[in-house]
């Protein structure tokens, strides 16, 4: 993730490249280009995350709905990660697969307003503890644009704002590193 200063730093080169420009166009034909671009942006949302193999003791699959409310088609990546916290407050990562639904042949396209229901499994089976990661970090990877970001906090997969998650994870794993520093035998 980019810095503050680089992202300034970035800006500035723009200006600099651009200020011919900037200064024939003016500032507001700038912000209509700019708000163009931004509206011009990739846009799903996620809904309905349920873990799947519950029942058996372990997880090995994650359900969930996927909206594109933007205007241009785009597809899934075959593949996600799940990046989580352990209760003893060490990372695990995940890395799904997409899976074709019962009955049905695997299509990772995401047309425009239209819901699709994704069904993707791991293969780790060393690896049995979903259930009680804490501070998940779903990463989606699409074909156009950037990343899908889902963090939650917990099995509850109820989402969180990004501040929030960035905020919360690193008290959490400071607490987690002085419990083992201070009572080693537990």
């Amino acid at each position: 993730m980019p810095t503050f200063l680089a992202i300034l730093d970035a800006a500035l080169e723009i200006v600099t490249k651009y200020k011919d420009l900037i200064g024939i166009l003016g500032v507001p034909a700038i912000l209509a280009w700019a708000i163009k671009e931004y509206r011009g942006r990739v846009r799903i949302e996620l809904r309905q995350f349920a873990f799947g193999g519950a029942a058996q003791g372990s997880v090995t699959s994650i359900t969930f709905r996927a909206i594109n409310t933007s205007e241009k088609l785009v597809a899934l990546c075959p593949s996600f990660t799940l990046d989580g916290i352990t209760p003893e407050g060490r990372r695990q990562r995940y890395t799904f697969k997409f899976i074709p639904l019962p009955l049905a042949t695997l299509d990772l396209k995401l047309p425009p307003h239209e819901e699709r229901l994704f069904l993707a499994s791991h293969e780790q089976l060393q690896n049995r503890v979903i259930f009680f990661l804490w501070f998940m970090e779903f990463r989606i990877p699409l074909t156009k644009g950037g990343p899908i970001y889902m963090r939650v906090k917990n099995a509850n997969l109820r989402p969180m704002a990004w501040f929030r998650f960035r905020i919360e994870r690193p008290i959490f794993r400071l607490r987690q590193l002085l419990a083992r520093l201070c009572f080693p035998g537990k």
